[in-house]
């Protein structure tokens, strides 16, 4: 009795298993839209947003979140060509100031190209190569935040510059016109402004894309 309690439970994932759809193959339809979200590390080049002398060519990689968008078309099975969105923010304290909070983020839209090599008739299909380039910007806040007050929306500085991308990852069919994905991103900016000379990031993403 206590085997078969055991193994219940990973009878009854077979058994859901089996219909599963995740490695099926079909056609993708023509258009897609897709959201993103993951854990990346990244660093800007040159002065850092406190601005002072003792700053200038650091550059320090801190971990963050990776929000992403991308709107697309196929062109035929094998390639596609779409808009992405492709973003890291950070937002901290530093020693010397405690009682400001800043926030700084990368941001890349892009004309974007992607190849699927695979076999779209089998599992292979999934996988994906993709890259773009387009507008990058950086923007650097900076707020009171001082216990026991109301935080205030504080000042903000964007600037912009050009940016380039790319990713690579595999989809899986998790509905008829829905997939999930799992992808590495690498994203490089040139700026070449007051704060920010140049800036990059890579993180892991987990997206959620819909065919129709």
């Amino acid at each position: 009795m206590r085997i078969l309690l055991r193994i219940l439970p990973i009878i009854l994932v077979a058994a859901i298993a089996t219909d599963a759809d995740a490695l099926r193959d079909q056609p993708r339809p023509n258009w897609f839209f897709g959201i993103g979200y993951g854990i990346g590390r990244g660093a800007f080049e040159n002065k850092s947003f406190t601005g002072s002398d003792d700053t200038i060519n650091e550059t320090t990689y801190e971990n963050g979140a990776s929000p992403h968008i991308r709107l697309g078309r196929m062109l035929g099975q094998r390639f596609s060509v779409g808009v992405y969105w492709e973003s890291w923010l950070i937002e901290g304290g530093v020693a010397s100031i405690p009682d400001v909070k800043f926030r700084r983020s990368l941001q890349n839209l892009s004309l974007g190209f992607t190849w699927y090599p695979g076999n779209p008739e089998n599992a292979t299909g999934g996988m994906f190569l993709r890259a773009g380039a387009g507008m990058g910007w950086s923007g650097t806040g900076a707020k009171e935040a001082v216990e026991g007050e109301a935080q205030h929306k504080g000042e903000r500085l964007d600037e912009w510059g050009k940016a380039v991308f790319g990713e690579a990852g595999y989809e899986f069919w998790v509905w008829n016109d829905v997939t999930v994905a799992l992808a590495v991103t690498y994203n490089y900016f040139n700026i070449e402004a007051d704060f920010v000379q140049t800036a990059q990031f890579a993180a892991f993403v987990f997206h959620i894309n819909r065919y129709f």
